[in-house]
């Protein structure tokens, strides 16, 4: 068994290597519309966040008169109002964050999952014993990079 495992590594009949998974994404179509439907969330909570920033200026500017001198209830209640709008603004700025984040999270497991699938199919195929990323590798002897001709399969498969 160890002569036949030496031997098949000695004549060079079994592979090892890694891959770009980063370049390897970008050419994935299904990349380009995660980026989109990322861009489209953005700008659609950025627009609401916009508009809780213009209720929150509008406050401020008709909110306290320049020439009335308010006692310290009123001036209470109108501090109280502007410390909950900041809040919000606050609040909804994380919210969005998180949204965002969860949301590029999602479409990043589903293409690792995809790419994870069809590289197994394309180790088996070209009769390689392991693959690994291109960022995790500190050292490697005689490893080849299979990006680009993993790139070609994936094309072909479509």
């Amino acid at each position: 068994m160890i002569l036949l495992l030496f031997g098949l590594i000695t004549y060079g009949q079994t592979k090892q290597g890694y891959i770009d998974f980063d370049k390897v994404i970008q050419t994935l179509p299904d990349y380009a519309l995660g980026q989109k439907q990322l861009e489209t969330k953005t700008r659609q909570l950025q627009d609401s966040l916009n508009a809780i920033v213009t209720e929150y200026q509008v406050f401020l500017q008709n909110g306290l008169p320049h020439n009335i001198r308010l006692d310290s209830t009123d001036k209470a209640l109108f501090e109280n109002r502007m410390r909950t709008m900041e809040k919000k603004i606050d609040d909804f700025q994380q919210f969005s964050q998180a949204e965002i984040t969860k949301e590029s999270e999602t479409i990043e497991t589903a293409l690792k999952d995809f790419v994870v699938k069809e590289l197994e199919q394309y180790c088996v195929e070209n009769y390689i014993v392991s693959v690994v990323y291109k960022k995790a590798i500190l050292y490697c002897s005689d490893c080849s990079d299979f990006t680009d001709d993993f790139i070609d399969f994936l094309k072909r498969k479509k």
